[in-house]
């Protein structure tokens, strides 16, 4: 069974001015969200696909909070890539975005003990996913890692059940891996002259930048 995962209420995403039916990358403020607004269920339910089940209203209620990344070099390129990993649904189109769901495992330090602050998880998970994707080893940045936008997509049953925690990050030594297929460094400008093959909360960070 796979692990379960982080998930947050939707009326706290509501709390912070953030519409039920929203698209959009909007202000998000994790310190004002209540720790027991957070829960860890089981994957196969709140991931499920089929929109006339209870499983996904469950998920839309809770939707599971995922980190999004965007990789740059520092001087106005980012890292772009065709997905092909655990996520069929996303398989051909490109991202910017580098995460994945923040399980359970998260929650312990190297001494099994169990973290309360949440943004103590999120941060472990985001360390997890760049050194799997990118062989991110800069831990003295670590805690540089600063979410302060929430990506929010109603648009489809994939975004429905999800929301993202997006940042950027300053790494051009990113050494991408397999999972990571065709990689290469885009300006803004050619980014956004492609849009079309990018995966939505992409499309959504790209005309933000």
């Amino acid at each position: 069974m796979k692990p379960m995962v982080l998930c947050i209420s939707r009326l706290a995403i509501e709390e912070q001015d953030i519409p039920r039916d929203a698209t959009g990358l909007y202000p998000f403020d994790l310190s004002n969200v209540d720790q027991e607004d957070y829960h860890f269920i089981n994957r196969k339910v709140v991931d499920n696909k089929d929109e006339d089940t209870y499983d996904h209203l469950i998920g839309c209620i809770l939707p599971q909070i995922l980190p999004y990344i965007a990789i740059t070099d520092g001087n106005g390129k980012y890292l772009s890539y065709s997905r092909n990993g655990t996520e069929t649904r996303l398989h051909g189109s490109r991202s910017i975005g580098i995460g994945g769901h923040v399980d359970i495992y998260d929650c312990y330090n190297d001494e099994d003990n169990y973290w309360h602050n949440i943004e103590s998880t999120l941060l472990t998970a985001c360390r997890r996913e760049l050194e799997e994707e990118i062989l991110w080893h800069d831990y003295d940045d670590y805690l540089a890692v600063n979410f302060n936008k929430l990506i929010v997509d109603t648009s489809n049953s994939v975004g429905k059940v999800h929301v993202g925690l997006f940042t950027t990050l300053v790494y051009p030594n990113a050494k991408p891996q397999e999972e990571l297929h065709d990689p290469q460094w885009l300006t803004i400008d050619e980014l956004k002259a492609n849009i079309d093959q990018y995966e939505n909360w992409s499309k959504i960070v790209i005309k933000e930048l």
